[in-house]
């Protein structure tokens, strides 16, 4: 009797470990997502930098020259 009620919670946790697999396999699946995120997020500050330093040089440029 013991014995069939100890395998009863062992295939009950064998379930349990199934559905954690599956739950970390999801949340794997949502780290990879925010990576691609994040990517996109470093090429948008990569393109800003970019405006930024053209609009300093076209500042500068603008300047009256003076002497130096």
């Amino acid at each position: 009797m013991q014995v069939d009620a100890i395998k009863v919670q062992v295939d009950a946790i064998d379930v349990q470990v199934d559905a954690i697999k599956v739950q970390v396999d999801a949340i794997k699946v949502q780290v990879n997502a925010i990576d691609v995120q994040v990517d996109a997020i470093k090429v948008q500050v990569d393109a800003i930098k970019v405006q930024v330093k053209r609009v300093i040089c076209q500042y500068c440029s603008d300047k009256p020259k003076t002497l130096m």
